[in-house]
């Protein structure tokens, strides 16, 4: 069964990987087990999930790095999603209190040139977006986190008008390619907006920065972009405007949000009447499973317009793809078509098997959408 091989795979080969990650190493993975021990209730797989977060605090050093994609900042991202679902019991204002110090120390000193989420600004300010608590006492501690945010905005809005074309960049390798070429997804766009969201519903002023990164989508060809990253605009774009709506009706702030109200819907009907979901399944099936840049990403997304906006035509779309891929799936190839003498990060969430296995894998269908969301 193909669902057992890749977690025996994972049980076998974590630990020896050199990544501590979330992304691509062993903090995703941690995650897998602490979900997959409390939907099978298996206390081996609580172990070992308990077991690789000792091991990733155990060779933490000066010399790893702070970004989001393999270093504190995903990993204390990870650390806070474990708290906060009630999988571990811990205080993450002290445990988290040292990464607390280096990622602030690096927004300061040595801030990261990109604004993307693997290692750019936003990765950095998910980080702390997530660190983030709803509490009516504000703590120190709390206090540095809305400080790291203002912080990372700041140097957000600067870069992005020191360069505007960063905005337009972000899009650029999304551009249709020759069937021999890799698509991408335009996820740096997608956390970018997520992010901004994120920071609106803290009370922070973004509708200027918000503004510029709408009017980006106008500056470039949305017929020549891929429409995997089309899909994935269109979400990002969906959860913008349920934030701007939540935030108008809270605040009664409506007059306000207009002209956001006004480029979103724009970029929204450009987007849903440019969309081919056929020409989607011949630019990404049967050439990567991943999530970052393949099927499972595909999957994640139908599924996340579902979860927003409840249209059947969006799970349908998940479902479509899921069985294409089970029927399709070639166990000389590895589980799900994944190459792993290939992969540079076979095991991980979003390059590797962890990923696919979560959005492919029955047993996980009631947890995914959270555990890869929230």
């Amino acid at each position: 069964m193909k669902t057992k091989r890749i977690t025996n795979a994972l049980l076998l080969k974590s630990s020896f990987t050199n990544n501590l990650g979330l992304l691509n190493g062993r903090m995703g993975i941690s995650i897998y087990f602490f979900h997959l021990a409390k939907i099978v209730r298996n206390e081996i797989y609580q172990d070992y999930a308990e077991e690789l977060i000792d091991e990733i605090y155990e060779e933490i050093n000066s010399n790893t790095p702070c970004d989001f994609e393999n270093g504190l900042a995903g990993i204390g991202w990870g650390i806070e999603y474990l708290v906060q679902n009630n999988f571990i019991d811990a205080d993450t204002d002290e445990v988290l209190e040292e990464f607390d110090d280096r990622i602030i120390h690096e927004l300061k000193y040595h801030s990261p040139d990109s604004i993307g989420i693997k290692d750019g600004l936003v990765g950095l300010g998910m980080y702390f977006l997530k660190r983030k608590k709803d509490i009516s006492d504000v703590t120190p501690v709390q206090a540095r986190v809305a400080e790291a945010l203002a912080i990372v905005l700041k140097k957000l809005k600067d870069t992005i008008n020191r360069n505007e074309t960063i905005v337009i960049n972000l899009l650029k390798n999304t551009i249709n390619k020759t069937d021999t070429q890799k698509e991408h997804l335009c996820w740096d766009y997608y956390f970018v907006m997520t992010f901004l969201a994120g920071l609106k519903k803290e009370g922070f002023f973004i509708n200027n920065l918000l503004e510029k990164l709408l009017v980006s989508l106008n500056e470039v060809s949305v017929a020549r972009i891929n429409n995997g990253s089309k899909l994935l605009l269109l979400l990002a774009l969906e959860h913008l405007q349920t934030t701007l709506s939540d935030d108008a009706n809270l605040n009664n702030r409506k007059d306000s949000h207009v002209m956001q109200t006004d480029l979103i819907n724009k970029a929204l009907h450009l987007l849903t009447t440019n969309i081919s979901h056929q020409k989607l399944m011949k630019e990404t099936f049967g050439k990567n499973s991943s999530l970052e840049e393949g099927c499972s990403g595909i999957i994640w997304i139908y599924q996340q317009l579902y979860k927003l906006s409840q249209k059947q035509k969006f799970l349908d779309k998940s479902e479509l793809w899921r069985n294409k891929i089970h029927s399709l799936a070639n166990i000389s190839e590895g589980p799900y078509g994944i190459k792993l003498t290939n992969q540079l990060n076979p095991l991980g969430v979003s390059q590797g098997i962890t990923g696919v296995e979560i959005i492919l894998n029955p047993l996980h269908e009631k947890h995914q959408l959270d555990y890869c969301s929230k």
